[in-house]
């Protein structure tokens, strides 16, 4: 499994310490600026299930807002930008799936509980009621297991 998990210190750019961004080319500083100036913009259109994280390391457009698929779009260039530069700077350029995928897997983790993510098998949820269904399966198993061991 590639690690690969995007770190934005000042200045400090990085992928879970295995693959980094080694030079801070114009390309790669331009899409961090753009990324930081649209972060209100994008959040706010995640939160009201506009934009979704797909399970490839981009956003998507949920419904037809022209809004939103601008800033889509703008977000995904800086992501490709940004994966690019980490396949190049580390001699990894045929891992830019894997790449794209481990940080599909970040942003996810990462995404507010009223964020649509794609879970890895293409569903799409709302990341609150993934985890609420996570945790009653949870339950469900523990209820099962133990009324196992009372029946033995």
């Amino acid at each position: 499994l590639l690690a690969a998990v995007l770190f934005v210190l000042p200045g400090v750019l990085w992928a879970d310490g295995k693959y980094e961004i080694k030079q801070m080319t114009p390309d790669v500083t331009a899409a961090l600026g753009s990324q930081k100036n649209r972060s209100e913009q994008l959040k706010e259109l995640k939160a009201g299930g506009t934009i979704g994280e797909n399970n490839l390391g981009y956003v998507e457009v949920l419904n037809d807002d022209p809004k939103a698929r601008d800033v889509a779009s703008g977000e995904n260039q800086d992501r490709a930008v940004i994966y690019k530069a980490i396949a190049v700077q580390n001699n990894v350029i045929g891992s830019m799936g894997s790449i794209e995928k481990e940080f599909a897997r970040q942003y996810r983790e990462k995404a507010g509980s009223s964020d649509t993510i794609q879970a890895e098998d293409g569903k799409w949820v709302v990341k609150g009621k993934m985890q609420e269904k996570a945790q009653e399966n949870k339950q469900e198993d523990f209820k099962a297991v133990e009324t196992m061991d009372k029946s033995q």
